[in-house]
């Protein structure tokens, strides 16, 4: 079940069905408290028994495994909150993250998830070098303790300097979305074309990648080839409504790449890669 507040989405497992595990009451707690609990949190003395007891409230909660952060909440706290909140759920699986949100102490809070295996970004527009550089300077090591397994960046407005210093910060990342995905100028903020320099770059902080989605990505064999030379670990490519992935290339493309699972428009109407790779793509 999910619900949502004009705060935070939280998706609780199987409470439809569980009433006994999750009653109504509890519900409400979990939900619409938790920023209260916080906010609380912050205001209390570290060795207060109020502290105490509220962490334990939270650390309680370990059936969220989704947990949303949209820009209107985003805007309204500071790295301060955001380092204490993240601190209070450390069973978090799924983190979806609004707006820009890369700073140094937000990234490094997100490093305190150990359950942590999915991070989605959406509705972020990395346009301002300023907000580049603050990530820039953030230390590269944060995130390498972490399980990220799966990134999603689908539909995102980013410049690639922004992309690969995420990524960097990713170094165990498996799955890698780029659906839909738009390059523009660090600088001028002006749309890019894609061009191999561009795929080289990203290429190099993806090697340990075994899933990648180009779904309506501007990108030809010899881009995808590009990539693939660099990512040995590859194993699956999603390519649905690539214009210029025409049937007679998906077929050479599988000739070259036997071990690769490529999907695509024209997956039908050709044979499959012989090995499969356990990403579902949703």
């Amino acid at each position: 079940m999910t619900v949502a507040t004009p705060y935070f989405r939280l998706t609780l497992p199987n409470s439809v069905h569980s009433e006994d595990n999750y009653g109504e009451s509890t519900k409400k707690c979990k939900v619409y408290d938790l920023i209260s609990f916080v906010y609380l949190s912050l205001q209390c003395p570290s060795d207060s028994k109020l502290k105490s007891f509220l962490r334990h409230t939270l650390e309680t909660i370990q059936e969220i495994n989704h947990l949303y952060i949209p820009q209107q909440l985003r805007h309204l706290l500071n790295d301060e909150f955001m380092y204490e909140y993240f601190d209070h759920l450390p069973h978090i699986k799924k983190l979806v993250l609004s707006d820009q949100i890369f700073t140094p102490k937000v990234a490094l809070s997100a490093s305190r998830f150990k359950s942590l295996t999915t991070i989605h970004l959406t509705d972020v527009d990395v346009r301002e070098s300023s907000g580049e550089a603050e990530l820039n300077d953030s230390n590269d090591s944060i995130l390498l303790n972490t399980n990220e397994s799966k990134i999603d960046c689908s539909d995102l407005t980013v410049s690639v300097q922004s992309l690969v210093s995420f990524l960097d910060l990713t170094p165990l990342v498996e799955s890698l979305i780029m659906d839909n995905l738009t390059f523009v100028d660090h600088i001028t903020s002006e749309p890019v074309p894609l061009d191999d320099n561009h795929l080289q770059v990203i290429g190099n902080y993806i090697l340990n990648l075994k899933e990648l989605g180009l779904s309506s990505f501007p990108v030809d064999k010899r881009g995808i080839s590009c990539m693939l030379n660099r990512c040995t670990s590859m194993r699956r490519i999603i390519m649905n409504n690539c214009k210029s992935i025409t049937p007679e290339i998906l077929f050479e493309l599988q000739v070259e790449y036997p071990h690769i699972s490529f999907v695509c428009d024209h997956t039908k109407y050709s044979l499959q890669s012989p090995e499969m790779f356990k990403y579902r793509y949703d």
